[in-house]
This record gives C-alpha cells, sequence and structure tokens, in this order.
C-alpha cells in the first residue's frame, strides 16, 4: 500500500476490521499464534470478557500478540518508581516517597544528563 501524496482526492491509509469486543471474543477459537500481530478496531468493550479479550476494556485499536488481545492507546502514566530505582519511559518520571527521604536524583549512565 502505497499513499497518494499528491493526489488530493483520493483518501490514504486503511481501515482495519470494525468489531464490537463480544464479536471479537466470538472469534477467540479461529485466533493462535499465527494471527500474532493482527489489527482490529474494536467498537465497544468486551461484556463479558475471555482470557483472550480480557483486556479489550474500551474502544479502540487492539493487536493480537498470539494469547491475548492488547490495545495499542498510548498508556496514561509511565510507571512508578519505588526505591532507589531507574525507569526510562517517554518523557514522565513518577516516584513514590517515603517520608525518611524525599531525594530525587536524575543521572544517566555516567551521572550526568545529555
Amino acid at each position: 500500500m502505497e499513499g497518494q501524496d499528491t493526489n488530493s482526492t483520493i483518501i490514504d491509509g486503511f481501515k482495519s476490521p470494525r468489531l464490537t469486543g463480544d464479536q471479537l471474543k466470538a472469534k477467540d477459537n479461529v485466533y493462535s499464534a499465527n494471527q500474532t500481530g493482527s489489527i482490529v478496531y474494536v467498537t465497544a468493550a468486551t461484556n463479558s470478557p475471555s482470557v483472550k479479550t480480557i483486556n479489550v476494556t474500551d474502544i479502540g485499536y487492539y493487536y493480537f500478540d498470539g494469547a491475548v488481545w492488547k490495545s495499542l492507546a498510548t498508556p496514561t502514566s509511565c510507571g512508578t518508581v519505588v526505591g532507589y530505582s531507574a525507569l526510562v519511559y517517554g518523557n514522565t518520571v513518577a516516584w513514590t516517597a517515603d517520608n525518611s527521604n524525599n531525594t530525587f536524583d536524575i543521572s544517566q549512565g555516567n551521572g550526568s544528563l545529555e
């Protein structure tokens, strides 16, 4: 598939199959490791999820990892650092501090940021 960047009258992009979460769940028996990487657009969450559709909790794009469907949505948080740990993910760092030590150290490798 190639985009038609010089033709403004042609729609570019691809449209994934659109299913409800329950319709996707009904297809559990046809999705196996051979379908790893499949992408669908879910129009409604699964009402009674199965093992494969346990993560289908909202409208949006999902991909099949060979065992379960996973959301392609951007996470709303990057994670949490508890204690002296390193976290590298996007541009946000969150941590939990206790009353005894509320220091925050930002360093990279040799102790400096580049």
